[in-house]
C-alpha cells in the first residue's frame, strides 16, 4: 500500500554553481572525488537533455512479510517527479523527523539479510550493511534486506555510495557497514556515476515518474517513532542550478493500511474508516476509490 507525502520548499538553497552547492552542505563533508563526480556527471546530464526537475513527494509502499520465522514488514520508499528526464544526483539531510537527539530509537530496529562481514546471508538486526551493492541473493536475501540507493538495482553494480557525513569526522569508522543509522542529522548519499542514468525516471528499474531510494524492513508490531526527513538535489539540466526539495515519510509498524468497505461492494472509502494491520480484517479493502460507500449501487464499477 503507498502512501506520500508533499515536499516543502527549500528557499535557503539556491546555489549558482557547483562548488557553492557542495558548500550548501555545511553539515556534510564530501570528498573531492564527489564533486568531480557530481560536476561531470551534471554536465553530462545538461548536454543530453532538459529535466524538469520537477519533485513531487515521497511514497512508501509497505509489503507485510515473513522470514527466517519472522513476522516483517518491508517498505520501500520512492521520488515522485512529473518531468520525463528529472534524475535524482543525491539525497542528504537524513535524519527522524525532529533530528536523531530527540527520537534515537528511530535509528534502530531494522533488520538485514545482505553479505556483511560478520554475518552474510542471515537475517539480524545485531549485523548488516546499507550498501546496495551487498544485498547478495535477488530471492534469498534481497527482499528481506534493509539498503539505500539512488535508483537502478541493489547488486553489485550499483554505483551509489555515502558521502562524508556518515563517519562523523572519525566517530563512525564503519560508514554505513552498519545495521543501524549513525546518529548524525546530515547523512547522505550519492550516485557515484551520473552519467550511467542510474538515478533518472525510465532508466530500468525506475518507472517513468519514479527513483527508489531505499527499501527498510521492520519488525510487524514495531512501535518506534518512525518519521523521517529526507533532502533531493535534481538535475535540471543546467551546471548551476541543480534544485533541491524537502520531504518526509512515516513507516507505520504496524502493516499495510486497509479501508473501511460499508456498502460491502469491494470498494472502500477513507471517510469510512481505516485500519492498519498485516492481515485482511472483515469489512475492509486495499483501494480507498469509493465515491458513496453507503450506496452499493455506487461504485467505480457502476
Amino acid at each position: 500500500m503507498a502512501q506520500s507525502s508533499a515536499p516543502s520548499s527549500a528557499p535557503s538553497l539556491t546555489p549558482t554553481s557547483v562548488s557553492a552547492f557542495v558548500s550548501s552542505r555545511s553539515a556534510s563533508t564530501i570528498a573531492s572525488t564527489c564533486l568531480t563526480t557530481l560536476a561531470a556527471g551534471i554536465t553530462l546530464l545538461a548536454a543530453q537533455s532538459e529535466a524538469s526537475a520537477a519533485f513531487v513527494n515521497y511514497t512508501v509502499v509497505t509489503t507485510c512479510i515473513t522470514n527466517s520465522g519472522q513476522n516483517l514488514v518491508r517498505y520501500e520508499v520512492f521520488a515522485n517527479f512529473n518531468g520525463p528526464t528529472d534524475t535524482v544526483l543525491n539525497v542528504f539531510n537524513f535524519q527522524a523527523s525532529g533530528g536523531w537527539a530527540a527520537h534515537t530509537d528511530a535509528a534502530a530496529g531494522f533488520w538485514h539479510k545482505d553479505n556483511n562481514d560478520d554475518s552474510p546471508g542471515v537475517l539480524s538486526q545485531q549485523f548488516g550493511t546499507w550498501a546496495p551493492t551487498l544485498t547478495g541473493s535477488a530471492t534469498l536475501n534481497r527482499p528481506f534486506d534493509s539498503f539505500l540507493l539512488i535508483g537502478g538495482t541493489p547488486a553489485s553494480a550499483n554505483t551509489t555510495t555515502i558521502d562524508g557525513s556518515w563517519t562523523g569526522s572519525g566517530g563512525n569508522p564503519d560508514g554505513w557497514n552498519r545495521p543501524t543509522f549513525p546518529l548524525y542529522n546530515d547523512l547522505g548519499w550519492f550516485n557515484a556515476s551520473p552519467p550511467n542514468l542510474q538515478g533518472r525516471v525510465g532508466t530500468a528499474p525506475n518507472t517513468a515518474t519514479t527513483v527508489k531510494l531505499g527499501q527498510f524492513i521492520l519488525s510487524q508490531g514495531d512501535t518506534a517513532f518512525r518519521t523521517y526527513t529526507l533532502r533531493i538535489a535534481v538535475n535540471n539540466a543546467t551546471v548551476s542550478s541543480p534544485v533541491f526539495s524537502d520531504g518526509s515519510f512515516t513507516f507505520s509498524g504496524q502493516g499495510v493500511l486497509w479501508y473501511r468497505d460499508l456498502d460491502g461492494d469491494g470498494f472502500g472509502a477513507a471517510s469510512s474508516g481505516t485500519t492498519i494491520q498485516c492481515t485482511q480484517p472483515a469489512g475492509y479493502v486495499l483501494n480507498n476509490t469509493d465515491c458513496n460507500d453507503a450506496n452499493i449501487a455506487i461504485n467505480p464499477n457502476t
